[in-house]
């Protein structure tokens, strides 16, 4: 799996912590819904991410530190959340 692509979709919950488990995946955007908690830590071991795009989503919490992670990241959308 290379590209998660479900933009205004009304998802509700989190963003599982089994994302980590999709080494390949380029592309997470999941904005534009109901998605609510942190992003999972485990997220920041996806170090293939090229987009990462989760703005206008109701996400909490502070942004890791272990973003830096995300090696390959050309693209970051987390505007419209309530991020500390």
């Amino acid at each position: 799996l290379k590209v998660i692509d479900v933009d205004s979709n009304q998802i509700t919950g989190s963003i599982p912590s089994t994302i980590g488990l999709l080494p390949s995946l380029l592309v997470l955007d999941v904005d534009d819904n109901h998605l609510t908690g942190v992003l999972p830590e485990e997220l920041f071991n996806v170090t293939t991410l090229v987009i990462l795009d989760v703005d206008q989503n109701e996400l909490t919490g502070t942004i890791s530190t272990s973003i830096g992670n995300l090696v390959n990241l050309t693209g970051l959308q987390i505007d419209n959340n309530q991020f500390e």
